[in-house]
């Protein structure tokens, strides 16, 4: 599902999805053969015109996902947390031919989601880990761009 909204400055499109992964242990588990995720991204950009300047954010919400893992042929549930990602960045161009950018990723400084753990009791297998990761963490950059 997409909704979108352009006006003289500014834009903004909103994606809605659900994604779905293949779950390979269906057939031995009798679980469902995908498990789906709930995913909502978010992209602004607004052109500052008394110093001709663009500022543009991207958000991205990932739902959490479930997943299955077989210890001693029992299939044991376990879930991928939900996280955010936030992105923004300015851009100017200058003399028709430099185009400037500065900008920071990953804002929220996301590095490791958690993921449930399950015991399967007392063989001691664990599923899953406290965290898993999903990103270096925060970044920023700048870029320089000449147009010839």
């Amino acid at each position: 599902f997409t909704l979108s909204f352009i006006a003289a400055n500014i834009s903004i499109n909103t994606v809605f999805g659900i994604t779905g992964t293949l779950n390979d242990l269906h057939s031995e588990t009798g679980t469902n053969k995908y498990n789906f995720a709930n995913e909502l991204s978010l992209n602004a950009d607004y052109l500052i015109p008394f110093i001709d300047t663009r500022i543009n954010v991207f958000y991205k919400y990932t739902g959490q996902v479930p997943a299955f893992a077989m210890i001693d042929n029992a299939a044991y549930e376990y879930f991928i947390e939900d996280y955010n990602m936030l992105d923004i960045n300015l851009s100017k161009t200058f003399c028709y031919h430099f185009d400037v950018q500065l900008g920071v990723k990953n804002l929220f400084d996301v590095n490791n989601i958690t993921s449930s753990t399950v015991n399967s009791g007392a063989t001691g297998h664990t599923v899953g880990g406290n965290s898993m990761p999903i990103s270096w963490g925060r970044t920023f950059f700048t870029k320089l761009g000449i147009r010839i």
